[in-house]
C-alpha cells in the first residue's frame, strides 16, 4: 500500500494562526500578499524569529482555528494520483493512505473527525485518513521504513536533529521527503541576506548532503502558506474564511 505521511502544521498555515492570535490586528497592519508568500525566514515585522519561535511553540488549538489550509491541501489529490499511477500494476493494490501528525495539538474526538473529514475533501476518494499523535523522538527512520512512499513536514530542521543517531543506523534513500525552503535560524531578511548564498540559502546542497539519507525535496514555502488570497482580516472574520475553506 503506498501511504504518506504528513504533518498538521504543512496541512493548516499554522504561522499565520500564530500571528493572528497574538494580534487580531497584526496582518492589516504589516504584513503584504506579497511579503507573506515569498518570505524566506520566520521575522515578521515587529516579531523577530526568537519572539515568533517562542509563540510558535505555545501553539494550540485555538492556533488551529484561525489557521487556513495550505496550497498542500490542494497537492494532496495529486500525490495520491502519482501513487496510484505508480502501483496500477499491482493487482492486490489498496487505497492511498495518508497519515496526518496532530501533535502537539491536544484535539477532542470531534475535531478529529473534522480533520479527517477535511483531509479526505481534499485528497479525494482514492485515499483512506489515518491519525496519529507522534512527537520527532516518536518519528523514527524505522516507523517511516515499513510503509511509507512521501513524508511532508514544516519543521524538518528539528526532527532531523533529533534523528540524527538513528539515521546513522538506517537510512531511507527510497523516500521522498517534502521540505519547505526556509531558514530556521534567527535572522532577518537582511542578515539572512549578508550569509555567503544570501537569501537562497545552500538548498541544492542540503538535498545533496541528505540524499544518503532521505530523498529531499525542497520546495517553495508558499506551498506551506494558506490558499490565496491572504485575508487581512481580525480573529472573528478569521474564522469565518477558515470554516469556509475546510
Amino acid at each position: 500500500m503506498a501511504k504518506i505521511f504528513v504533518d498538521l502544521d504543512s496541512l493548516l498555515d499554522t504561522r499565520l494562526g500564530t500571528l493572528v492570535k497574538a494580534d487580531s490586528n497584526y496582518l492589516k497592519r504589516t504584513i503584504t500578499e506579497e511579503a507573506y508568500y515569498t518570505r524566506t525566514t520566520h521575522h515578521y515585522g515587529d516579531y523577530d524569529a526568537k519572539i515568533f519561535k517562542a509563540l510558535y511553540a505555545n501553539r494550540d488549538v485555538e492556533t488551529l482555528s484561525l489557521s487556513g489550509a495550505t496550497m498542500l491541501c490542494k497537492l494532496l489529490a495529486r500525490f495520491v494520483l502519482d501513487l496510484v499511477a505508480d502501483d496500477q500494476d499491482n493487482p492486490a493494490r489498496e487505497p492511498v493512505s495518508i497519515t496526518v501528525n496532530t501533535y502537539p495539538y491536544q484535539l477532542s474526538n470531534e475535531e478529529l473527525e473534522a480533520i479527517s473529514n477535511c483531509v479526505v475533501y481534499y485528497a479525494g476518494e482514492l485515499a483512506r485518513v489515518e491519525l496519529v499523535y507522534m512527537s520527532n523522538k516518536e518519528l523514527t527512520p524505522s516507523f517511516l521504513k515499513k510503509d511509507y512512499n512521501l513524508v511532508i513536514l514544516y519543521e524538518y530542521a528539528e526532527w532531523l536533529e533529533t534523528q540524527s543517531v538513528n539515521f546513522v543506523k538506517l537510512q531511507l534513500p527510497k523516500i521522498t521527503l517534502l521540505i519547505p525552503k526556509v531558514s530556521f535560524l534567527d535572522l532577518d531578511e537582511s542578515e539572512l541576506a549578508k550569509l555567503p548564498n544570501g537569501k537562497e540559502q545552500p538548498y541544492d546542497e542540503l538535498e545533496l548532503i541528505l540524499r544518503p539519507l532521505l530523498d529531499v525535496q525542497v520546495c517553495e514555502l508558499y506551498h506551506w502558506c494558506i490558499i490565496p488570497p491572504l485575508p487581512n482580516l481580525d480573529k472573528a472574520t478569521m474564522q469565518a474564511v477558515v470554516n469556509t475553506v475546510s
